[in-house]
């Protein structure tokens, strides 16, 4: 008896990841080809596979037709990205009949996530931002130990890309410790969380980062530069290879400095 049957589905692969695409569980003991056709937003390619070996692959890449160990085959998309987002179809003629399945593969982009504290007018909010995600997260803040979840638009971006940007009026009497942004998303098997933070400790870490790594830099730079001109004279400079490393003198003259910048970090805390 010849059987045929047709079938639909959607999955989703986490970007970066590799994705394994099955549409039968028979085994090429059973099986006569299997054909792929795949419809992306870009193009159109095969790939396929017999029974005596002849194989066709139009799209390229590193994608390959394999086998699991007991012979079942399945389609594999290696570091999935956006232009692998498309359709599917498998076709698959075995001994009782064929069978087809359309999936529709989808990707899934983790956000990045931020969170701050500031002063809007005389109200101090907390303000969490989600960027580029897909789908769009859903985000909830945990103010001392107690959840809520503000409206939020998400912004939808080129690409089917979202950002969600969540700002909660902070109550006068909360502790800026207590205030944590929560952050769900598919890709992710558990919520992140991160404790927001005020602008005004941001700001004054880069200021004092930039000018001490500016400094430390300018040191360096010195010191390489003394050193090359002790190996320079009226025959010129030794080679490229013989200056480029910084001796151990020079790596023990600049310690001192790097200490000083640790203490300093240490006794100022502008968020104190």
């Amino acid at each position: 008896m010849f059987y045929s049957c047709l079938g639909a589905r959607n999955q989703t692969g986490i970007q970066g990841t590799d994705v394994n695409l099955t549409c039968t569980n028979k085994t090429w003991s059973e099986i006569f080809f299997v054909i792929w056709n795949i419809t992306l937003h870009h193009r159109e390619c095969t790939i396929s596979l017999k029974d005596d070996g002849q194989s066709r692959n139009t799209c390229g890449g590193n994608w390959a037709l394999l086998n699991t160990s007991s012979g079942e085959p399945y389609l594999l998309i290696p570091n999935i990205s956006p232009h692998d987002e498309g359709l599917y179809e498998c076709q698959v003629a075995y001994k009782e009949g064929t069978h087809s399945v359309n999936i529709s593969l989808i990707l899934l982009v983790s956000p990045r996530v931020s969170a701050w504290l500031k002063w809007q007018g005389s109200k101090r909010v907390a303000v969490c931002v989600a960027e580029k995600g897909k789908p769009a997260a859903s985000v909830h803040w945990r103010i001392s130990g107690n959840l809520t979840t503000p409206q939020t638009k998400p912004q939808e971006l080129p690409g089917g890309f979202y950002t969600v940007r969540s700002v909660l009026e902070l109550p006068e009497d909360t502790a800026e410790e207590n205030v944590t942004c929560v952050v769900n998303h598919p890709s992710w098997e558990e919520e992140h969380t991160i404790r927001a933070v005020h602008l005004r400790c941001a700001v004054w870490w880069v200021l004092l980062l930039i000018p001490a790594v500016l400094g430390l830099a300018g040191l360096y730079l010195g010191r390489r530069r003394l050193t090359a001109l002790r190996h320079c004279g009226w025959s010129g400079c030794k080679s490229s290879q013989e200056v480029a490393s910084p001796s151990i003198d020079d790596v023990e003259e600049l310690e001192p400095y790097a200490s000083y910048f640790q203490k300093i970090n240490f006794i100022y805390n502008p968020c104190a």
